[in-house]
């Protein structure tokens, strides 16, 4: 077999697969407008946004206002408690908490 038909079945198997990918992708561009639009994922955002600009010393401004905009999307009491009362403080919170929101997110789109 030579160098040319090797490379003839590798660029017929990219073809077939791009093909395959296009036809999944109205479903796929769907479910990431579903998500996105969810008051969850807003949320989410919002939090790890406040979380990532409270370590930052210049931006506890910032932070605050991300937490404002996450109460908006909070939907439980947990939710709101964590943008306003239950925030992490030190280094080893901040670390803690990372663990669980990523647990968290982990679960959720698994769907567990």
């Amino acid at each position: 077999m030579g160098p040319r038909v090797v490379k003839t079945g590798l660029v017929g198997v990219v073809l077939v697969g791009a093909v395959a990918l296009g036809g999944l992708a109205p479903q796929v561009w769907g479910l990431t407008v579903r998500v996105a639009r969810t008051d969850e994922v807003h949320y989410g955002g919002h939090l790890v946004a406040g979380r990532l600009l409270s370590l930052w010393p210049g931006g506890a401004d910032m932070a605050e206002n991300q937490y404002a905009r996450g109460l908006y999307h909070a939907r439980t009491p947990r939710q709101a408690a964590l943008l306003t009362t239950q925030r992490p403080s030190g280094a080893r919170a901040h670390l803690a908490e990372a663990r669980m929101v990523a647990t968290a997110a982990a679960r959720r789109v698994v769907g567990g």
